[in-house]
């Protein structure tokens, strides 16, 4: 029995006749001579551009998205796209010389023509795989180049010290963990106060003494602030993540981050460890956890006697250690008073 010949057969056939029988040039100039674009003909015929140079051919692309919405059953996901690129185009046709829009419209069109509108969100569990993959690269920088870091912020700490740059001794018996700690904290509190009071006001402005230290050095030794202090930044995370990191943060007493680091390891357990280990790992974390919380949830944590018992040691010694440095600093300035009353005389 023979098959009924549709429109949409004869129109498949005729295009696959003529993909063999034309050669390149002549389909071009099929194309060039009876698709011009023109809205009032065959609107499904018209292409978007490849590149967007001129005006003519933003035109070109605002009908093809036009018709595109109007007469075509696209994707929610292709619809979103073309109203931005439809709205990109008309402000581009309005304002050809903005060279803002017209990056914005090439852009877009290089994103249409690459397809990755059609693609889909990835799944939270491949999500959390190329998360891993990317802090495992980042373990990777920290191994490779931990050693030139740690030449860099030990050579600016010497420096610092051999030109006795102002305020230059905060930076003498601190890890730098604790002074990247100190430069985030100050950082949030200038933040806070722009929040409250606008980014110009200068009254009750917090006092940032560890980052005008490294600003004041980094301007008598001629070196960049901001590579500086990305170096210690950077330098400071490859220390949590190379050393042990629970000890530091037992020793820094940052029971909050103690607690997320545990809670978070727990939980984990099952995905990282075969049957065999799960047991004992959850068993060996969980004595550390006894030790340190009453109790641990994932927004609670309450601390045990011994955490607070190693706080309060630990805020004994930081007093004496600032007393300590306050006397010695005195007893420097008297020292130095002397020897300039002896050169007078």
């Amino acid at each position: 029995m023979p098959t009924q010949c549709t429109v949409a057969t004869a129109r498949r056939r005729r295009t696959s006749l003529g993909s063999r029988l034309y050669d390149e040039d002549y389909k071009q100039y099929v194309h060039d001579s009876f698709v011009t674009g023109d809205p009032a003909k065959d609107p499904w015929l018209l292409e978007p551009p490849k590149q967007i140079e001129t005006p003519q051919e933003a035109n070109r692309a605002y009908y093809f998205a036009h018709y595109r919405l109007k007469h075509r059953d696209v994707t929610p996901r292709t619809e979103a796209f073309l109203v931005e690129y439809k709205k990109s185009l008309k402000g581009y046709l309005e304002t050809p010389a903005d060279e803002k829009s017209k990056m914005e419209v090439k852009t877009l069109t290089r994103i249409l023509h690459s397809k990755t509108i059609l693609y889909k969100d990835p799944a939270p569990e491949y999500q959390d795989a190329i998360t891993a993959v990317k802090e495992l690269a980042k373990l990777r920088y920290y191994a490779d180049y931990g050693d030139y870091l740690a030449f860099l912020c030990t050579s600016f700490r010497q420096k610092c010290a051999a030109a006795r740059v102002e305020n230059a001794d905060l930076l003498i018996g601190k890890t730098w963990c604790q002074v990247q700690k100190v430069i985030a904290k100050e950082d949030q509190s200038v933040e806070e106060h722009k929040d409250r009071h606008g980014p110009m006001a200068a009254q009750g402005r917090p006092k940032t003494p560890m980052t005008t230290a490294i600003f004041t050095a980094c301007l008598f030794l001629d070196l960049d602030f901001d590579n500086v202090k990305y170096c210690i930044d950077w330098y400071a995370e490859r220390n949590k993540n190379a050393h042990s990191n629970v000890t530091l943060l037992i020793r820094d007493c940052d029971w909050d981050g103690l607690g997320r680091q545990l809670w978070k390891d727990l939980n984990e357990i099952p995905n990282v460890f075969g049957a065999d280990d799960v047991r004992r790992m959850t068993e060996s974390l969980g004595r550390l956890r006894d030790q340190f919380f009453l109790e641990l949830t994932a927004t609670s944590r309450i601390t045990s006697d011994e955490a607070a018992s190693r706080l309060e040691k630990k805020q004994a010694r930081e007093r004496a250690k600032e007393t300590a440095r306050r006397e010695q600093k005195r007893k420097e300035l008297e020292a130095e008073k002397k020897r300039a009353a002896a050169v007078r005389k």
